[in-house]
């Protein structure tokens, strides 16, 4: 993992501790601010509710002091404005290890729709925990996931949702991306 991680551990029962047990979760992980482009999934997150009922959009992340505070208020509009508002969970804090542990454990897929960076600690998680991830082209990403088969690359909104549905409808290409 070039941006390096820390040896860890799954938490068999992660989706039990967060009381999502027999839930598909997606999670977008990470500070709140507008390069995580997390709003995307949420306006998109309806379309992946239409074809599956028992879905979770799992956010969790804090704010970075005062930063993007217009930014944060029109996301947290967005997601309780969502349809498919009962199927989003939130968790907003400095997460001690154990419990950033058992979030990233309890997710199925990760989503990173980032619009700029060059390396994320989230996608060295997901690839310390072996976790699926529906990310955008962004350079860094792109040679991140070729070199790894880490996930999938999506370049617009339709690839988001057909790269998310296809990992949630099949198990055994769900199981090749878990590195």
């Amino acid at each position: 993992i070039p941006h390096g991680v820390r040896d860890v551990t799954l938490i068999s029962d992660a989706k039990s501790k967060l009381q999502i047990e027999d839930k598909k979760v997606i999670l977008l992980c990470g500070y709140f601010r507008p390069t995580k482009n997390f709003h995307k999934i949420v306006d998109i997150f309806p379309r992946v509710c239409k074809e599956f009922d028992n879905v979770i959009l799992l956010i969790a992340g804090k704010s970075r002091g005062l930063q993007f505070v217009d930014y944060q208020r029109e996301f947290f509009e967005a997601i309780n404005a969502s349809p498919a508002n009962d199927h989003i969970l939130v968790l907003r804090g400095q997460f001690p290890q154990k419990t950033f542990d058992t979030i990233v454990s309890a997710s199925d897929i990760v989503v990173l729709p980032y619009t700029m960076g060059g390396q994320s600690g989230i996608m060295a998680q997901c690839y310390a925990f072996t976790k699926p991830m529906v990310t955008s082209d962004l350079f860094a990403f792109q040679i991140s996931l070729e070199h790894s088969k880490g996930g999938l690359i999506c370049r617009n909104d339709d690839e988001y949702v057909e790269n998310i549905l296809k990992l949630l409808r099949d198990e055994s290409l769900h199981m090749e991306y878990q590195n």
